[in-house]
């Protein structure tokens, strides 16, 4: 073995023993990066696995699963969130919610969902009158819908969501709902001959 590749082989076994180590190790002629804690935290009610796909920062593992209400601590090169697939084990068409906290180093996964945007009808109306917003952001019109109705989007490229739903007949009610990632975000009432439900949601994030 060349001298300089002994070197440098030492010098890399020295840095994984030394304690207090934050950053990036400077050694002549190589950069050696520090792996430091970074938490992924199961919120939901799913098995969820995790695949790392970031090329640019290293990681201790490829790829792992979290059980409901648990934590997973990886390694990260200088304590950087990765670039990473969640998925739900068992149920891969699922969507999962989740939030980084990159100055906490933390991921939480919040709750799974079937659609990424939904939109809920429901009442006693013989049939209703639909306006909606779709994934595009065009506008969609159906007329004698029968209740109750669901208009489901696994992908939804709009930042707008609405739907209203009139009522076609002389009496009954009208329920509109519209949900982003599993979440309620709107929804109105109305009873009465052709009256309107209305609701609507600005997607923020």
């Amino acid at each position: 073995m060349k001298r300089e590749t002994f070197l440098v082989i030492l010098l890399l076994a020295l840095v994984m023993f030394l304690p207090g180590c934050n950053g990036i190790i400077d050694i002549p002629g190589i950069d050696v990066p520090v792996l430091e804690d970074v938490s992924f935290e199961n919120n939901t009610k799913n098995n969820l696995s995790i695949q790392i796909t970031s090329t640019f920062i290293e990681t201790d593992i490829d790829s792992f699963m979290i059980e409901p209400g648990t934590t997973k601590v990886i390694k990260s090169e200088g304590g950087k969130i990765p670039a990473f697939v969640v998925s739900v084990i068992g149920q891969p068409s699922l969507g999962v919610d989740y939030s980084k906290y990159n100055s906490l180093k933390k991921v939480i996964f919040w709750s799974t969902y079937q659609y990424k945007v939904k939109y809920v009808i429901t009442g006693t109306a013989s049939s209703v009158f639909v306006t909606l917003s779709n994934a595009t952001g065009g506008t969609e019109q159906y007329s004698d819908v029968s209740l109750p109705k669901v208009y489901g989007y696994d992908y939804f490229n709009s930042k707008f969501l609405y739907i209203s739903a009139q009522n076609n007949g002389s009496s009954g009610t009208v329920k509109v709902e519209c949900y982003y990632k599993g979440k309620l975000k709107d929804s109105a009432n109305s009873e009465g001959a052709y009256v309107i439900a209305s609701v609507s949601h600005y997607i923020s994030d």
